[in-house]
Formats: C-alpha cells, structure tokens, sequence
C-alpha cells in the first residue's frame, strides 16, 4: 500500500524505516539468504515463514525466555509455551474489561500531562510510560517505580538485545514481592496469580514467575509501546485517519489489525533448527539460527496467509489510547525538524518502531492548534 511520506531518510535509515522493496526484493530473489556477518539465516517468503512458525519440531524458541536459561520439560521442548499459556490464563475476557477501567484513567492522565506551547515527543511521554504503569498496576506495586521499571525493560531487551540473566535488582525487588504476596493469599494481582498456577500438576518456581515477569517488562511493554506509537505514527501520514475514527470508533480494532499487518512492533521471530533442514533449496545445518521475517511474509502476494502478533494487553492498550485520542484531539502533525529513526538504526532490527516521534497536536473540543506555530 503506497503511503505518503513527511520527509525522505538517505541509505540504510531509509531501508530500516520503509523495509517493504527490501522484503519485496528477498522474497522475489532470496526468500532464504545466510547473513554471514550476523551468523543468522533469514527467511522471508510466507511458505517458509509458516513451516519455520508451524515446524515445532524443528525450530525451536530463541526468544528472552529461552536466552534466561529456563528449564526444559520431560521431552526436551522448552517451558516457554507453558509460561505464555500461565499468562494467558490470566489475560481472560473479564480480567481485559477489568484492565480496560485501569487503563483508560491512566491515558487520560498521560494526555493531561502533555506539555503546552512546546513540541511533544509522544513515545516518551505517552507509549512508553503507558505500558510500565500498566504492568505496575497489575503487579499491585506504586506506580512511582515505572522509572525502575523502565530501566529493567531497556535492559532486559524485546529483541536481540537481551540481557541473560536479568538484574539482579530486578530480582530481588520481585523475590521480595512473592514473599509478600505469599502471606497475602486473597490478592488478586498478576503476582498472586503465577504464584498460585500450576504447569503439570505443580507450582511454578521462582524462576518461572520471574521469566513472566520478565517477559512482560521486556517484549510485552515493548510491543505496547511500538504498536501504540506506530499506530500514532501512520495517523499523522494520512492526516483523514483520525477523522474517520473519530466518526466510526468501531473502525479502530480493524485499524490496530493493519497496524499490526504493516508495521508490527516484532518483524521478525528467531527460531533454532533442531537439525539439519531444506528450506527454499537451501540447507541449513543443525542448531542454526533462523529469523522468520513475519512482516515480510504477511506482504506475500502469492499467499494469502497472514501472521499476527499475539498480545492482547498491546492490542488493548492502543485500542484505548486511540480512542482517548480520537475524543481530544483533531490531528497530529509531525516535526520535520526532528528526523525519525528506527530503534536499533538497522533493517534487521526485530524491533520496528520509533526512537522518538515529536509532533504538535490540535485539539477537538476548541479546535485550532495546542499553540502558536
């Protein structure tokens, strides 16, 4: 889909932000390419992409909780599935409607708190606190430590930055936190709830409750942060997107979906080969690693086959955040004096979103621009 473009980056800061001739030109030439510098095999043709996501056998997780070294069930498959699900069991239908009353009063302080008369730089001071405070709320801590948090999340990565093992402050701030929800058995927060579930019949350990804990600091509060900002970002290239969803606020979840399709905050999945393999004619050895270019795929003309980011704390959170944005503002308009840039500068970054995305805002309600110029 051809987008209108507010400035125009030179070289690799080009590629990095508007991928999409590159994964044309790879899924056309070579849909499987060994990158020799980064020792990683990419893949970026739907076909390969699905057998590489659907081949459990195969291609194993070499995700943050896999790098944290967690332990291995029975038959050798990785805890990673058991923990996701733990999560999921606490994401239920209910807990999300509940969530949604802690989240919008959050948003709406967040836009409260946007300065006036000066540019304003909306993932630093709306999609990344976002996310820290909300994982502070479930975890029935102060929200005054998602600075703390913050720089636990920074840390611990949501990509190929990731740090093995976690702080040890971060550690010993939740191992206290167990111990005190333990005492307090009738809470009903996230804590309380992975110290109380069970994977096979038996409690998760310590480890496992911080691997959750982890997961949602690094890729949960990352994915948050990029979808709501990227959602953001494509609302000031098509000035009428906001109007429209303003009109329609049914129009937003379908709006979030091709967020996700077009500039989801995870490209890319790397997998581990269990053993040697064949994939578009070439073979790749035994214990390789292996990207699945999802967003790549997910623009394949000859399949009609699309991969989606699983995360419905994200999914919620920019649903609000849009909608809360819709109700106060007309538009958005971007900065051009503040150029933007990918995070990690590279087309291979698996993480797609902003560093920053400065912009002036104008209000719904009065109409006009928040100030002058």
């Amino acid at each position: 889909m051809e987008r209108k473009r507010t400035f125009s980056p030179q070289g690799e800061d080009a590629v990095a932000l508007f991928p999409f001739d590159w994964y044309r030109t790879m899924r056309l030439t070579m849909p499987v390419y060994y990158h020799a510098d980064r020792q990683i095999w990419d893949a970026f043709r739907s076909s390969e992409v699905e057998q590489i996501l659907t081949d459990t056998e195969t291609f194993l997780p070499f995700t943050p909780l896999q790098i944290l070294h967690y332990p291995t069930n029975n038959t050798g498959q990785y805890r990673q599935e058991a923990i996701c699900c733990v999560l999921d069991a606490f994401f239920t239908q209910p807990a999300l409607e509940h969530l949604e009353m802690v989240i919008r009063p959050l948003i709406e302080t967040l836009y409260e708190r946007l300065p006036l008369g000066q540019p304003v730089d909306l993932m630093e001071q709306l999609a990344i606190p976002l996310p820290l405070l909300t994982i502070a709320s479930l975890c029935g801590i102060p929200s005054t430590t998602w600075p703390l948090l913050r720089r636990w999340s920074e840390g611990l990565g949501a990509g190929e930055k990731i740090l093995a093992p976690y702080p040890t402050a971060l550690a010993t701030y939740f191992r206290a936190l167990c111990a005190q929800r333990r005492k307090a058995s009738k809470e009903h927060d996230l804590i309380s709830h992975l110290l109380a579930a069970q994977i096979g019949g038996r409690s998760l350990e310590e480890e496992d409750v911080f691997g959750c804990i982890a997961f949602l600091l690094g890729a949960g509060a990352h994915a948050t942060s990029h979808l709501i900002g990227n959602a953001l970002w494509m609302l000031d290239e098509d000035k009428s997107l906001t109007v429209r969803l303003r009109e329609e606020p049914a129009l937003i979840a379908s709006f979030i979906e091709f967020v996700l399709l077009l500039r989801c905050p995870f490209p890319a999945i790397h997998k581990k080969a269990t053993r040697a393999v064949v994939l578009a004619s070439q073979h790749v050895p035994a214990n390789a690693v292996v990207t699945a270019w999802i967003a790549s795929a997910n623009l394949d003309e000859t399949r009609d086959v699309r991969f989606s980011l699983k995360s419905p704390l994200a999914r919620l959170a920019c649903r609000v955040a849009l909608e809360v944005f819709c109700q106060r503002y007309r538009g958005l308009s971007r900065l051009p004096s503040v150029p933007l840039r990918r995070v990690g500068g590279s087309r291979y970054s698996t993480v797609y979103g902003l560093e920053r995305l400065v912009v002036r805002l104008r209000e719904a309600r009065r109409g006009g621009w928040l100030y002058p110029g």
